[in-house]
């Protein structure tokens, strides 16, 4: 019995191995034949021409390191054994050896820190195939073009390197190592916006390569790779490029809460790679190193900008930077380019630096005193910044239409910033609005209207490039400041220039939603100021002419100017009359949150704050 169980059990057994061979024969062969066909198709790729297969590129993630601050464990393990090092007497008998195996056995710890502190592109090192947009071809013939004739967008502030999109095209096109997903997104990105301003001039390339169906195919796979997964998984400069021009196209159209997740991603990668920190730049090879501190500053001038315009604390912290700004280029025709891009990033840090002192949680607690020494230096401060702007000179630079109308622009940015400035001193128990915030909303009010012909007659802009990057992002405050005067002046003067602003909207309201929903709400202001100042009533705060200061009275229960209740006050029972319940409750609703210190953009622009992050 025991022998026909051992015989069976080796009978059982010998069946098992056979099975496991043959089922190890068939992995082998598959293994075997999955590798010729990578090579396969590997050679193809490296040996095709620009003709033969431009459509489609394999990708492959690499690792990439990142940056450690001085407090790392990694870097003071590091700093420790130097110091160690240094101090030790290698002449004591036997004591080196110990030494040195003491120090080769905290090397070995160290290692898996050290790789720990790299991240890869993706969650797999698995080639995939991705398609490409353009012919390469037409990637070389404009690739040509740009290098005889600078585009204006490469002599602006995110890129102005010729050289870098070239490396990218390389990269894509004739890969010598792996492409990530990176490569292709950035290069995608630059000649999305690269295409549109050829496009936009009209230029004769359009008709001669059709550029208006290549823009759309660059296009559709740009929004492709701004919805892929490694793009906000792996940090990497061509990814932190990619980020960039998506903020950008999120600006163009009018979609901040697509602006700003972009942006909060690429700051997290800018701050894993280092590129806050001189430290990274200093003394460095790397022939990427100017366009990466240009890229980390056009990404700082977002942040800031949007965080005074949305009403939020920074992703930078200017405390936790040391990185220089980019310096000017010594081309003339470059330099005043180069200069106004340095004079933004002061004006974004001024911007940043007025939310964290005047509107933030903790501003709002100072007293009236702190605040308004803080208005004074940020007032001084911001007006050095335009001196420096205006000092700026332009006789030598390209595109002298662009420039004149930047200036423009700038003016705009410039009493829209001063105006958010001046009022703060508001948001005390004695609130005042006094004669040089009234002037600084009323030039502002005035550059806006100096400003759209140049965007609506000029053929370079558009009706909607002003609308999308200037009136949607700058400030409303002036606008109410000056509705403000008017009906606690009676301003007919004041009702006038608010009926040429809402002219201006008007212009503008099919470019999109949040147009539409600007227009509606400057028009319903204008209704409200225009019936009371044509009544001659004065309803809000006690206006002092002799000084042209008007102070807001405090009386409401809950602390504020104006109450959310329309019925608690004569300014929320008049806008009743003039308006639609409805309206008037919008309208309140945006006076109240103007009263509380905290900027309305996304009201405006009628999206939710609670989805920004």
């Amino acid at each position: 019995m025991s022998i026909a169980i051992t015989d069976i059990w080796a009978s059982s057994r010998r069946d098992y191995v056979v099975s496991l061979e043959s089922r190890l024969q068939a992995v082998e062969a598959k293994l075997n034949s999955h590798d010729r066909s990578s090579q396969h198709l590997g050679s193809q790729q490296h040996t095709s021409t620009p003709g033969s297969n431009p459509g489609v590129v394999s990708i492959s993630d690499t690792p990439i390191d990142l940056y450690e601050g001085e407090s790392s464990f990694t870097r003071q393990s590091l700093g420790a054994r130097e110091a160690v090092e240094s101090m030790a007497n290698p002449s004591a008998p036997g004591a080196g050896s110990n030494l040195n195996i003491a120090f080769d056995s905290l090397s070995g710890l160290l290692k898996p820190v050290q790789q720990s502190g790299q991240a890869e592109e993706g969650s797999t090192r698995d080639s995939v195939q991705m398609p490409l947009c353009l012919p390469a071809e037409l990637v070389l013939t404009l690739l040509r073009r740009f290098r005889e004739q600078t585009p204006l967008f490469l002599s602006s502030y995110p890129i102005n390197d010729l050289a870098l999109l070239e490396k990218l095209c390389q990269r894509v096109y004739f890969p010598i190592r792996d492409v990530s997903a990176g490569d292709v997104a950035a290069m995608h990105g630059v000649f999305y916006w690269l295409i549109r301003e050829l496009l936009s001039r009209n230029d004769e390339f359009c008709k001669k390569f059709d550029l208006a169906t290549h823009f759309k195919n660059c296009k559709s796979s740009f929004e492709a790779d701004l919805r892929s997964h490694s793009l906000f998984t792996a940090p990497s400069f061509e990814n932190i490029i990619a980020l960039a021009m998506g903020t950008l196209k999120a600006q163009d159209e009018a979609d901040p809460l697509t602006g700003c997740h972009m942006i909060s991603t690429a700051v997290r990668y800018c701050q894993m790679l280092g590129y806050h920190r001189e430290s990274t730049f200093k003394n460095s090879k790397d022939e990427n190193s100017s366009s990466k501190r240009r890229v980390f500053w056009t990404i700082y001038v977002f942040d800031k900008t949007m965080s005074l315009l949305l009403g939020r604390a920074s992703y930078l912290q200017d405390f936790d930077m040391d990185v220089k700004p980019p310096a000017p280029s010594s081309d003339p025709k470059i330099c005043p380019w180069d200069e106004a891009f340095c004079s933004m990033i002061e004006l974004a840090g001024i911007q940043g630096d007025t939310y964290n002192k005047l509107y933030s949680p903790s501003a709002m607690k100072h007293s009236s005193s702190e605040r308004l020494k803080d208005i004074k230096r940020l007032k001084l401060a911001i007006e050095e910044c335009k001196r420096g702007r205006d000092k700026i000179d332009y006789s030598k630079a390209d595109q002298p239409q662009i420039h004149e109308l930047s200036l423009k622009t700038w003016d705009i940015l410039y009493y829209s910033v001063l105006t958010s400035i001046l009022r703060a001193y508001t948001s005390t128990e004695d609130g005042e609005i006094g004669h040089e915030c009234f002037t600084a909303a009323r030039m502002c009010l005035l550059s806006h209207l100096e400003c759209f012909p140049g965007y609506a007659d000029s053929g370079l802009v558009t009706v909607a490039d002003y609308a999308n990057w200037v009136q949607l992002y700058s400030s409303f405050t002036p606008f109410i400041v000056i509705f403000l005067h008017s009906i606690a002046a009676t301003s007919l003067e004041d009702v006038k220039l608010l009926e040429q602003v809402v002219e201006t909207v008007q212009k503008t309201r099919g470019v999109s939603k949040a147009s539409e929903r600007l227009y509606n709400i400057c028009a319903n202001f204008l209704s409200v100021s225009r019936g009371l100042v044509g009544a001659q009533k004065s309803c809000v705060g006690r206006y002092d002419g002799n000084r042209d200061a008007l102070e807001l009275t405090n009386d409401s229960q809950d602390g504020h100017y104006f109450p959310t209740d329309l019925q608690q006050d004569d300014i929320g029972l008049d806008m009743t009359r003039y308006l639609t319940y409805p309206e008037a409750q919008s309208m309140s609703a945006l006076l109240e949150c103007w009263d509380s210190g905290q900027p309305s953009a996304m009201d405006l622009l009628g999206m939710d704050t609670e989805y920004i992050q």
